[in-house]
């Protein structure tokens, strides 16, 4: 354990405001701390590695030059996620993105190898179906792991927003994937 460890989050955004060591050695630790979720939020979105690790490297750039800026940061991964999401909404604006769903996200029990490329599929069809607003934060809370509060910060809505879209993501998944999951089950039931 490296002793950047032992100092809070906002022990190290006072720090950021010092000398400059002292800045390189937060934000040293900052980026130890946080990088894995910001490009796990890039590439969640984007589906594409080289753009991602384009606005992961923005990301932090973006960060050294608005933290000393800010006084009001009340969470760093928060302010590190809402930076990367204006960078990477930006990114799908000017490149027209199609987003699809990472095979790495899904978690498949037993099936053979041909179920789980058909269900990967399905997925990644059902997804792209959804509207952004409700794919970001289905994203964010599924994938991420994040609380509803980090989300909200993130998109700048309530949290009761927040699971609105939430549920409503939820609600639209199944309506899609219904039909189909349905019809994976007796081929299930004739295999038992």
């Amino acid at each position: 354990m490296n002793k950047g460890s032992n100092y809070t989050d906002n022990e190290l955004l006072k720090l950021i405001t010092e000398d400059e060591k002292s800045f390189r050695f937060a934000f040293d630790e900052i980026y130890s701390r946080y990088s894995k979720l910001v490009y796990s939020y890039c590439q969640g979105i984007l589906k594409n590695r080289f753009i991602a690790e384009d606005v992961f490297q923005e990301v932090f750039i973006g960060f050294f030059s608005k933290v000393r800026n800010e006084s009001d940061i009340e969470s760093i991964p928060a302010f590190l996620i809402s930076i990367a999401r204006n960078l990477c909404l930006k990114q799908i604006r000017d490149r027209k993105i199609n987003i699809p769903i990472d095979k790495n996200y899904l978690i498949v029990d037993e099936r053979n190898q041909a179920e789980k490329n058909n269900l990967f599929e399905l997925i990644q069809k059902a997804l792209s179906l959804l509207d952004l607003k409700y794919k970001e934060v289905f994203i964010l809370r599924e994938f991420d792991g994040l609380s509803f509060e980090e989300i909200s910060k993130i998109c700048n809505i309530t949290q009761e927003g927040v699971r609105t879209r939430l549920f409503r993501a939820h609600n639209a998944l199944r309506e899609i994937l219904e039909p189909y999951i349905n019809d994976l089950e007796p081929e299930k039931k004739i295999k038992e």
